[in-house]
C-alpha cells in the first residue's frame, strides 16, 4: 500500500513538472502581450506627451509583469541615472517566472538605447522598430506555447508514470 502511494505520488510529481514547464510558455505569451501594449501606449504618451520619460513611466502602473522594471527605471532615473542605465538595471530584475529567453531580454534591453537620447523623430522610429520585433517574438510565443505546451505536460506525466513503473 505504502508502495502504491509512493508511485502516486512520483506521477503527481511528474505531472507538476511538466504542467509547470508549459505556464512558463504561456507567461512568455502573456508577458509579450503586455509588452507591446506598453510599447503602444508609451508612443502615443512620447508622441502627444511633451513630459519626460520618468513622468511618462509613471502613468504605466497597471503593468503586473513590468511593474518591477518601470519601478526601478523611475527609481534609477530620480538617483540621476540615465533611461538606459535605469532600463538595463530594471530589465536585469525581471523574474525567471516570465519564461524570457535570453533573445528576448536583449530585445527589452535595445528599448532602452534608443530612448531619450534622440529627438522626437528617432525615438517614436525606435519604439516602432521595438514593437515590430516585439509582434515576432509574440507569434513566436504563441506558436511555441501551442506546440509545446501540451508536449511538456505529456512528457512530464510520462516521466512520472515510466519511474512508478519502474519502482513496482
Amino acid at each position: 500500500m505504502i508502495k502504491m502511494m509512493g508511485c502516486l505520488m512520483i506521477v503527481l510529481t511528474g505531472a507538476a513538472v511538466g504542467y509547470l514547464q508549459s505556464k512558463k510558455l504561456t507567461a512568455r505569451t502573456l508577458f509579450f502581450e503586455e509588452y507591446q501594449k506598453f510599447l503602444s501606449e508609451l508612443t502615443l504618451q512620447i508622441r502627444y506627451d511633451s513630459s519626460s520619460l520618468e513622468r511618462i513611466l509613471e502613468k504605466f502602473s497597471d503593468y503586473r509583469r513590468l511593474a518591477p522594471v518601470l519601478r526601478i527605471c523611475r527609481e534609477k532615473i530620480q538617483d540621476g541615472n540615465s533611461f538606459f542605465e535605469s532600463w538595463h538595471q530594471g530589465v536585469g530584475k525581471l523574474s525567471k517566472d516570465n519564461g524570457l529567453l535570453k533573445g528576448d531580454i536583449e530585445l527589452l534591453l535595445d528599448l532602452g538605447k534608443g530612448l531619450g537620447i534622440s529627438d522626437l523623430g528617432g525615438q517614436l522610429s525606435h519604439l516602432k522598430l521595438n514593437g515590430e520585433l516585439t509582434k515576432l517574438r509574440l507569434e513566436e510565443a504563441r506558436e511555441c506555447k501551442v506546440k509545446k505546451g501540451k508536449l511538456y505536460q505529456m512528457l512530464g506525466l510520462s516521466l512520472g508514470i515510466t519511474t512508478a513503473l519502474l519502482f513496482l
